[in-house]
């Protein structure tokens, strides 16, 4: 199917951030293809929107080191040291 990160925003119900870094991962694993660009404003003034060309199933292992690669442990580590003994709390 042929979206932009905006329409996928609204089918997944999902934020246009999360629906952008879906599209990224789906391009950056060969589950997705830039076709084109439109503009999406009535006024045709601003940056036209990205068209994918993606698949209707996505699939995503995170057992691939080609996805990403973990930053240096002590690094991350220490960034969420802050966190403990805070509580999550689920709304």
């Amino acid at each position: 199917m042929k979206v932009t990160a905006n329409e996928l925003a609204l089918k997944l119900n999902a934020s246009y951030a999360i629906s952008a870094s879906i599209l990224k991962l789906a391009v950056a694993t060969g589950q997705a293809v830039e076709v084109g660009k439109v503009q999406t404003s009535s006024t045709g003034k601003g940056k036209p929107s990205t068209v994918y060309d993606i698949n209707d199933t996505l699939t995503f292992s995170l057992n691939s080191e080609k996805i990403a690669k973990v930053e240096d442990e002590e690094e991350v580590g220490s960034r969420f040291d802050k966190f403990q003994g805070v509580e999550a709390v689920a709304e």
